[in-house]
């Protein structure tokens, strides 16, 4: 995949070691080594805004710096715009009936049902940027707009706790090369 190869020459070119990525973002070390080696099997939402938010890079060059020139071009919008029935209107606001077309979003997006649904109803914290892209680009949002939205708070580290955590970091590492050594 040619994003795995892309990420792996984004994270060497970077001006910073693992070691301080991973103390500036929080993503471990050896996720970064994974990712670094092309082994990283997912790249999550939340590893794109955090590696974003410490190489300042615009969400939009940085997908396209990631997946490439046109890898989202088959995702196409779905256009849909219901016109409901007052009983329609009722049971949209009042029971959250489901008016959005999923059978379209899962042909436009190259989504599977069934990850849709696990998405929606089970878990979304480990969503993968692709699979977060190809809804906003279903649904005609704008980029980045449903990341924010899930994920308003994230952040990297103040400088604090990036010194704080680098010093865990390489305490870590001390003991493991005195373990070795022994």
């Amino acid at each position: 995949m040619i994003w795995k190869t892309n990420l792996s020459d984004i994270i060497k070119n970077a001006e910073y070691l693992l070691s301080e990525i991973s103390a500036w973002t929080n993503i471990e070390v050896p996720k970064l080594s994974d990712m670094k080696l092309k082994k990283h099997p997912n790249f999550t939402c939340k590893e794109f805004l955090a590696l974003k938010i410490l190489l300042k890079k615009q969400h939009e060059s940085f997908l396209t710096e990631i997946f490439g020139e046109g890898y989202f071009n088959e995702v196409k919008s779905i256009n849909y715009s219901p016109k409901l029935t007052k009983i329609g209107e009722i049971l949209k606001d009042r029971h959250q009936f489901e008016i959005l077309p999923k059978k379209e979003v899962v042909q436009n997006s190259f989504l599977k049902s069934s990850r849709i649904d696990y998405l929606i109803f089970q878990e979304d914290e480990n969503i993968k940027i692709e699979e977060i892209t190809k809804l906003e680009l279903t649904l005609g949002e704008d980029l980045g707009r449903l990341c924010t939205l899930r994920f308003p708070d994230l952040r990297i580290n103040t400088e604090e706790e990036y010194l704080h955590n680098l010093q865990q970091i390489k305490e870590y590492n001390r003991e493991a090369n005195n373990r070795r050594k022994k």
